[in-house]
This record gives C-alpha cells, structure tokens and sequence, in this order.
C-alpha cells in the first residue's frame, strides 16, 4: 500500500474513541489503538507509535481527547469538543475501511504474509544457528528464483536496483551507530513495509 494510503490517524483515533464512548466501555491506550486498526484492516495498516502518540497529544492539546493515568498508563477518551468534532464526520466511510478501498484481499493477505515472513528471517538473522541460516538462505535462493519467473518485471526492477547500488543488504546499526552483524536486527518497524 503506497503511503498516501495508509489512513488519517487523527480520524481514526476520533472514530475509535467515539465508539468507546457510545459503548459505555473503558478508556483506552495508544497500543490498544494501533492494535485495533491493524486488527480492523487485516494487518494493512498498523500505525506506528511514532504517528500514534504524538497525534494523541495533538488532540489532546486541542481539547477533543482526555487522558488519565491512574496506574501509570494513560489512558484516553473522547471529550465533548472531540465528540462534535467526529459528529461532523458521520456517514463517510470509517478512516480503517477507507485505507482498504481499491485493494482486493489478495493484496492484503500478501502484505500480511510478507511482514510475518520478515519477522520470522530477523529472527533466523538474530538467534538462528548457522544451519538455520544456511537452510533459509537456501530456501529463499529457490524462492527468488520462482518469483522472477512468475513476475519478470519485479526481477528486472530489483537488477536496476542492484545496477545502481541500492539493492545490498544494509548492516544492521545499534543506536549509537555500531554495526551489529546481524545480531542487532529488531523487529521491523511495519507501519513502513510498503506493499
């Protein structure tokens, strides 16, 4: 999904707290929000927290949202102002349905599968065995080579790449800037794996 779709986080974040509202239920946190939208687009749009927080402040500070901390999480919940606000938004589409407009479910369950197999090879990268290692890089060297037969112009995009130096593998850098060799690999940040 390019990034232009990938959803208005002030809209949703007024959508989700609406329906806390209108539910009587408990007020929320910023990981409960950033799992419901992955939750409600099958995985295709997981905002990270670096859009997440600072948008939650944002409306805080506008006085549409409040929070509490009573055990040292805060929680939110939508505030009269922010309730007029998503009231002046009733009968378009829900910012989680609008990310997944114009896109089969076919491309979805792609992006799903694609982000669940790179965490599993950061993991392989980071505890594996040399075995594993040298199992997977096997099996990822038949795998390339049946997905350049099947989409020819994606192979032919990643040899341009490769022509121009942008297709290596990074080393991975701890903060601080020290290489890690592979031991340092986090989980990959999903709110950025495009597809």
């Amino acid at each position: 999904m390019h990034r232009a779709a990938r959803g208005n986080v002030r809209a949703a974040i007024l959508a989700l707290l609406a329906e806390q509202k209108a539910s009587g239920g408990p007020a929320i946190h910023g990981y409960q929000i950033i799992q419901e939208l992955s939750t409600r687009t099958g995985g295709a749009w997981r905002p990270s927290p670096g859009s997440i927080y600072p948008t939650l402040q944002l409306l805080e500070d506008e006085g549409l949202i409040a929070s509490q901390a009573p055990e040292g999480k805060r929680l939110f919940e939508l505030t009269d102002a922010g309730q007029a606000e998503f009231d002046r938004t009733k009968g378009t589409k829900a910012p989680w349905e609008q990310v997944s407009d114009g896109f089969g479910e076919s491309r979805i369950q792609l992006k799903v599968a694609a982000r669940d197999t790179l965490i599993q090879l950061v993991w392989v990268a980071r505890n594996g065995t040399d075995e594993q290692r040298a199992e997977v890089l096997t099996l990822l060297g038949e795998f390339q080579e049946r997905l350049s037969a099947l989409v020819p112009e994606a192979a032919a995009e990643l040899a341009h790449d490769h022509g121009h130096g942008r297709g290596h593998v990074r080393r991975a850098v701890r903060p601080g800037g020290r290489a890690a060799d592979g031991e340092g690999f986090g989980p990959p940040e999903t709110d950025d794996f495009e597809v």
